[in-house]
């Protein structure tokens, strides 16, 4: 027989258990009822950009797929920066997700410290591509290899000139300071057309990019790219070594696109979105609408992508303090 206090205990024990099985039960239903309404992908960047193009493909994608219409809402502004905190502050409900670069997500929380969201107020749902980052010089620039050019600079320390196009390419040159211990000077645009340009007048001398926006410029003989700063070589540029192969190691920047959901937003729901955005990155067509930006189709669980918007950060953060760097909004 219990006595007056093994009884309550019970009681609260048994709903306890009915608890953690209505909420199981509870967001088992919730996955499987969505969407049952208008999905919004906020994309941090103007429309027609790369990143706009490719949040276009998978929003027409996923239409299709779950009979609910997924629109394309640009935010542009302050280095992602707008886009990504409006993300930061809707429903955790699966209805409005950040599909974007690791920038806003993973590289803005390690550079500036005053930044109006963190890094764990957005959940990594799925990876849908990665980028092709490459080492361009402009034809004043007398060297044809990477370690022809690590020369060039440590031989004249503050001469060359650097075209950085936004927070991304300006920390990729100090990744290039510290791993080939080399010194120049930064010069600062908006964006990475008019830092290109720069490469075409010789105003700069070097610049990181990728093959879409170097394309017209490499194929018309104004510039040469000289490596990826990707830790393997890609079908997209064959034949071109890796800044790891000409002599930089552990120098690799690869980034990529995206869906971010808020923190909070279920667990079923994020491996829903998941799992219907993974078999989309390896039809053909979008493999093919992929390369023609520049980028590879690429995908995983929620857990490898978190891995991966981690481990930026860490690399980020730690060049910073190393650098002791402080970037401008």
């Amino acid at each position: 027989m219990m006595n007056d206090i093994e009884r309550p205990m019970k009681f609260y024990g048994l709903c306890g258990v009915l608890g953690l099985i209505w909420a199981l039960v509870s967001g088992i239903a919730a996955a499987q009822a969505y969407p049952a309404k208008t999905v919004r992908f906020i994309v941090p960047s103007t429309a027609g950009a790369s990143m706009d193009f490719s949040a276009r493909l998978f929003a027409n994608r996923l239409s299709v797929l779950w009979k609910q219409p997924v629109v394309v809402e640009n935010r542009p502004g302050a280095n992602f920066i707008v886009g990504t905190e409006f993300v930061t502050k809707a429903a955790p409900d699966g209805y409005t997700l950040l599909f974007a670069t690791l920038g806003g997500p993973a590289l803005n929380p390690a550079v500036f410290p005053n930044l109006p969201y963190r890094a764990g107020d957005l959940i990594p749902v799925v990876q849908a591509s990665k980028n092709t980052v490459l080492l361009y010089v402009s034809n004043t620039v007398k060297a044809n290899s990477v370690k022809e050019f690590i020369a060039l600079l440590k031989a004249n320390p503050g001469k060359y000139n650097h075209a950085s196009g936004g927070t991304s390419t300006y920390m990729m040159g100090h990744l290039l300071r510290s791993l080939a211990n080399v010194d120049f000077v930064d010069v600062n645009y908006k964006g990475g057309q008019p830092a290109f340009a720069s490469l075409l007048t010789g105003e700069t001398h070097f610049s990181f990019g990728d093959t879409n926006t170097a394309a017209p410029a490499v194929q018309a003989g104004k510039i040469r790219p000289l490596a990826l700063a990707s830790r393997e070589r890609t079908h997209l540029v064959p034949g071109m070594p890796t800044m790891i192969e000409s002599g930089v190691p552990n120098f690799v920047f690869t980034s990529g696109l995206g869906i971010f959901a808020p923190a909070n937003t279920p667990m079923d729901i994020v491996r829903k979105i998941n799992a219907d955005v993974q078999p989309i990155t390896r039809q053909r067509d979008v493999i093919d609408a992929l390369e023609k930006t520049g980028s590879e189709s690429e995908t995983g669980s929620p857990e490898e992508f978190s891995r991966l918007v981690a481990s930026k950060i860490e690399l980020w953060s730690k060049l910073v303090r190393d650098r002791k760097l402080k970037v401008e909004e």
